[in-house]
Order: C-alpha cells, then sequence, then structure tokens
C-alpha cells in the first residue's frame, strides 16, 4: 500500500483497538423487501455490541456538531440501510454503527459511534421510499433540514 491510501490508514491504525472481534470484511447485503443492496466494510464487535463499521475518508473535516453535517448524517444513512439489510438477510440485528475517517487534509481521524435507532431508521426509511416512489418525499428527510 502506497500513497494516500497508506497514509489514510495509518490515521486510522489507532481506532482499531477498540474492534472486539471481527465477525466479516467486505459483506455484500440486499434487503429485498426495500429493494436496495451495499457492501459494509466489516461486521464487528464493539463494546460487546454487533456493530457495523464502515471506514471513510474526507478532505475535510466532518463536523461533529449533531446533525449540522450533511456528511455525517448520510454516512449515517448508509450504515443504518447496512443494518436493515443484515437483519432483512440474516435476522441479526446490528444496533450500533460506527464510522472511521481519515482526513487527508488535516493528517487526522475521527470516529463516530452511534446507536442505530428508529429515528435513523424511520430517516432511512424516508429516503429509500423517496428514492424508489416520489422524489419529493426526500423534503420529509432531516438531511434537507441541515
Amino acid at each position: 500500500m502506497t500513497g494516500q491510501g497508506k497514509l489514510l490508514f495509518n490515521l486510522l491504525k489507532q481506532h482499531l483497538d477498540l474492534i472486539d472481534v471481527v465477525y466479516g470484511l467486505e459483506i455484500a447485503l440486499y434487503n429485498k423487501e426495500l429493494k436496495n443492496a451495499g457492501r459494509t466494510d466489516a461486521i464487528v464487535s464493539i463494546g460487546n455490541k454487533l456493530t457495523i463499521l464502515d471506514f471513510k475518508n474526507s478532505r475535510k473535516p466532518i463536523s461533529t456538531d449533531g446533525w449540522k453535517s450533511k456528511k455525517l448524517f448520510l454516512y449515517m444513512m448508509q450504515v443504518t440501510g447496512y443494518s436493515l439489510a443484515l437483519k432483512n438477510q440474516y435476522g441479526v440485528d446490528a444496533k450500533q454503527g460506527c464510522l472511521m475517517v481519515g482526513n487527508f487534509d488535516t493528517f487526522n481521524s475521527n470516529i463516530f459511534k452511534f446507536e442505530i435507532n428508529d429515528f435513523l431508521i424511520e430517516q432511512f426509511l424516508i429516503i429509500n421510499h423517496a428514492f424508489h416512489n416520489n422524489k419529493e418525499g426526500l423534503k420529509k428527510s432531516l438531511y434537507f433540514k441541515l
């Protein structure tokens, strides 16, 4: 590994000790009911909680000030979708998400752990429904209020 990829990996290495157990890497998931699919970076245990883990890189720092970051919100929606697909496909319920983000411009990294709760699931379902049916429905999502 060389270049930017190596740099970003080295920035994220410090967070890997948080992982208790790795259950799978690059897991392809499909939700037949919601008609979406994706590939999560990892399914792990962090703090004894089944967790959907996704690695990200970002040129600019991501705001951690609540829901003010559209980018963070979209990443959380992606992880929420993976969680719903895992439950639909395998009957396994991951209620925690974790984003490990390497930042190339500031040479640092952040970790965002969050509960995949009813609010996030509701937001994901609004976006998913709008994608498949009526784009106007997207305006109901928190994303357009940020």
